[in-house]
């Protein structure tokens, strides 16, 4: 029986992996997965990429493919996700689209303009930020492009950067790109499936994990990156997990404090993952604390 794509998302922490490797397991499946940091390479303890053991076992998509300073967009995983899906279908292989990106989720199944990127004009608004900050940069957008203002947070300064970007490399706004360059819908059948675990366990699964990632050796593999030169500029390790170490590598805190920090962000950012998730009516949620889990989403996949 040909089984449609099936997209499998949730909050981090929330055992979406295990999930995705069981369920491929079963049925012979792919994995794609759709976490925008585990396609680089020197990363995997802070990501909780798969295990040696997953990937030997289950052929892994985005998977450790890139080093941390190599750029890879949305748009990139949009048309490259999609191409892999065909060819994974092509050889007669189910596919289990898995990872908690929203922002990569909504891209590969629903798809995203093509809008213009600039590295240069990217590089000299990074500058700017650092000198002038990210409030000017983000009331220039309000006047710029007041609806894609409205939809950022002036905190996250990489989509206020970006939405710039598209402005000053092309002459129009990221609001224009959007309404004018549609993208084109999922081209194969499809079910989505998500993890929504109660608050307080996803929040304990969180702390426990950041712990285990502590154990592993997460200081050392921040390190490593240091070492082979990356930095806190460096987008890949602009994220949960890395950027809370680099004050501690600079002896502003200690390690406890960076710990406390990785646990705290991620509980953050777990919250925004379901915020964006829940709005996707396509969703059918599953509570993975829920023993037969496994089974109900197998069931549900394979109808």
């Amino acid at each position: 029986m040909k089984l449609p794509v099936l997209f499998l998302v949730g909050p981090t922490a929330s055992g979406k992996s295990s999930l995705a490797f069981e369920l491929a397991k079963a049925t012979g499946a792919e994995i794609v997965s759709s976490d925008s940091r585990q396609i680089y390479k020197h990363m995997t303890i802070g990501t909780a990429a798969p295990s040696l053991h997953e990937l030997e076992c289950v052929q892994h998509h985005f998977v450790g493919e890139l080093e941390p300073d190599q750029p890879f967009s949305a748009f990139d995983f949009f048309r490259e996700g999609r191409k892999r899906i065909s060819e994974i279908l092509e050889r007669g292989k189910p596919v289990v689209v898995a990872g908690g990106s929203g922002l990569y989720f909504s891209a590969l199944k629903n798809g995203i303009s093509d809008i213009p990127a600039d590295t240069e004009v990217r590089d000299k608004l990074l500058i700017r930020l650092e000198n002038e900050g990210r409030e000017k940069l983000f009331e220039e957008l309000k006047a710029i492009d007041p609806q894609a203002a409205q939809s950022r947070d002036s905190t996250k300064t990489q989509r206020v950067i970006r939405a710039l970007e598209v402005w000053y490399a092309s002459g129009k706004t990221m609001t224009w790109w959007q309404q004018h360059d549609k993208p084109e819908p999922f081209p194969f059948p499809y079910l989505c499936a998500g993890l929504a675990p109660e608050r307080e366990d996803l929040y304990n699964r969180i702390n426990s994990r950041v712990l285990d990632m502590v154990k592993a050796g997460l200081k050392n593999e921040v390190q490593f990156l240091l070492e082979k030169g990356f930095t806190s500029q460096t987008n890949a390790l602009k994220t949960v997990g890395y950027e809370e170490y680099f004050p501690f590598f600079r002896g502003e805190y200690d390690e406890n404090r960076a710990i406390e920090l990785v646990q705290r962000n991620t509980r953050h950012y777990a919250k925004r993952q379901m915020t964006w998730f829940k709005k996707d009516s396509d969703v059918v949620w599953f509570n993975p604390s829920d023993p037969e889990t496994s089974e109900k989403v197998l069931k549900f996949w394979m109808g």
